[in-house]
């Protein structure tokens, strides 16, 4: 299944069944939604309360929305990003007013208060941990426009840089092997290979996919990886008549063997 953000609420897709649920019935705008890993629970950012504040509920639509996370309350707004491997702690990006975004910690059961990883003078965002847990890749702009880097974790340090040309939204592949993420434009998906152990060691970045998908500016996630390796892509509307269309859900599967097909080996 599908988390999907549209009509101001929160839905599930059903990829085999190909039917759409709605989760959250409030009046404020629900969007952003991210998973929990065991798939139970789906976590969403809500402005109910006249500012950004994340909620959850049980993904098969039972129970009521929870409240999970407040920060300030100025906030522009506030994203879960990602889990830890053991599911008890979240990835939370803050943006405040200055658009200074700010990368946290927060137990998902409460208890404890917050914690701030990457909080500086720039733009630093859409944080993603590797499947061991050992490494933190989010995208920042403090080479003056968004790139892709990876920093150790918990203890962050040995950060690199891993896109070329710019880059937002990174994400893991369910190995750790690979780190994927969108252009700047949105039209591309780019994969770079990755060698975990005591160090991190990056390939060169490479051009999975082309199209005209939904560009990052509209405060939407444009993909997403599922864990056997397909892409969910939103795709813009490419009309040229002037209107405004509902986005289309893409759904990419085997593409590694498509890859070879177009760049066999020598």
């Amino acid at each position: 299944r599908l988390a999907v953000a549209t009509q101001g609420d929160v839905w599930t897709y059903d990829v085999m069944r190909a039917t759409l649920t709605r989760l959250t019935t409030d009046v404020a705008e629900d969007r952003s939604p991210l998973w929990t890993p065991d798939g139970r629970r789906i976590v969403f950012t809500s402005s109910r309360a006249g500012l950004p504040e994340l909620f959850w509920r049980s993904a098969d639509g039972t129970g009521q929305d929870e409240r999970l996370l407040t920060r300030a309350r100025n906030l522009v707004d506030l994203r879960a990003d990602g889990w830890l491997p053991d599911g008890r702690s979240l990835l939370f990006s803050e943006v405040p007013p200055q658009i200074q975004c700010a990368i946290g910690q927060s137990a998902a059961g409460g208890g404890e208060q917050p914690r701030m990883l990457i909080q500086n003078d720039f733009c630093n965002d859409y944080a993603s941990l590797s499947p061991d847990g050992r490494w933190i890749a989010y995208d920042s702009q403090a080479s003056g426009q968004a790139e892709i880097y990876v920093e150790r974790y918990p203890m962050l340090g040995d950060r690199q840089q891993i896109s070329t040309g710019g880059g937002r939204l990174p994400q893991w592949s369910s190995k750790g092997d690979e780190l994927f993420f969108s252009s700047l434009d949105g039209r591309q998906i780019i994969a770079v290979p990755i060698q975990l152990g005591a160090s991190l060691v990056a390939g060169r970045p490479r051009v999975l996919f082309e199209g005209a998908y939904l560009s990052i500016a509209t405060g939407w996630r444009p993909y997403a990886v599922t864990p056997d390796g397909r892409f969910a892509m939103i795709k813009a509307d490419t009309g040229g008549s002037g209107s405004v269309s509902a986005p289309t859900m893409v759904l990419v599967q085997h593409w590694f063997e498509e890859l070879r097909r177009l760049a066999p080996a020598p």
